[in-house]
């Protein structure tokens, strides 16, 4: 994309900064589409504002490499909501999986949109498939999974970058945790840093209770999952999307950036809260108003 861009626009940088909004508009759009088939129009609008407008999101859209992020998230998002339609036509297949090249071609963890798609079955509905439709996509996917082989592998593999820092496994997880947390608390009150690249402001024992309370935030979505099946399902969105930069350790912490395509997940899980607090205030407005007196003929 880069390359055509130069082509087309030469090195005038306004118009990639341009391309990028584009971008993150049609992601914005995606979300929407989204987010309609889980919520409300009001709450679905909601999600896509959180999205759209948050400041957590313009590292990837201000910066003009972050260009990776928005086309790999514009694939991530209309992947899944291609396979989330009740009824998955030839259509729909066909969008998914030309969705899911777009998101490995904008970025390796594009890839994380499979095990998304399987989240969605899970834990909201499961769509209608024929046994044709379901075989040929099985075998879309298998082509498509050698096709993407090379590009996961000089990417991962091949990735001199990943496993270049003295974090073992544990302190990976604890440290990542902490910046998991970080981008947590500027999602809900946008004041103040990361802790990306700043190491020394963290102590190991905050790093292991970071750990330990991201756990337990998993238990909880887990166990209200019947009761608040959205606020779950947004939540594992957002573990399952960054749970490879808990795996592959690298040297930097998770950054902004890093968060696009993740907190999708989050602000579904945000509007699906403020829907069931709104219908809990409506519920109990109702029970403190007086009743009704009897009317005397």
């Amino acid at each position: 994309s880069f390359r055509l861009h130069y082509l087309l626009q030469g090195s005038d940088p306004r118009s990639y900064h341009a391309v990028n909004v584009g971008l993150h508009l049609l992601v914005g759009l995606a979300v929407y589409a989204l987010a309609r088939r889980l919520l409300p129009p009001a709450y679905a609008l909601l999600t896509c504002a959180l999205f759209l407008l948050h400041p957590l999101q313009t590292e990837a859209v201000a910066y003009v490499a972050g260009r990776a992020e928005l086309i790999s998230a514009l694939g991530v998002v209309t992947a899944v909501w291609a396979f989330a339609q009740p009824t998955v036509t030839w259509t729909h297949a066909g969008i998914a999986v030309i969705a899911l090249v777009v998101a490995v071609g904008g970025k390796e963890l594009g890839i994380m949109a499979v095990p998304l798609f399987g989240l969605y079955t899970w834990l909201i509905r499961k769509p209608a498939w024929s046994w044709r439709l379901m075989g040929v996509a099985c075998g879309a996917i298998i082509v498509l999974a050698l096709l993407l082989a090379p590009i996961l592998g000089a990417r991962v593999l091949g990735n001199a970058y990943i496993y270049q820092t003295e974090r073992g496994m544990l302190g990976n997880l604890a440290y990542q945790s902490v910046a998991v947390w970080s981008m947590l608390r500027l999602a809900i009150v946008p004041v103040g840093q990361s802790v990306d690249h700043d190491y020394e402001t963290v102590s190991h024992l905050g790093a292991l209770g970071a750990l330990f309370a991201g756990i337990a935030l998993l238990v909880w979505a887990w166990r209200v999952r019947s009761q608040y099946p959205l606020v779950t399902f947004g939540l594992f969105w957002a573990f399952l999307a960054l749970l490879p930069r808990f795996i592959l350790r690298q040297p930097e912490l998770i950054a902004e950036h890093h968060v696009y395509t993740p907190f999708v997940g989050l602000w579904i899980a945000i509007a699906a809260a403020v829907m069931h607090l709104n219908a809990w205030l409506v519920m109990r407005s109702a029970a403190k108003e007086p009743p009704c007196e009897p009317v005397c003929p």
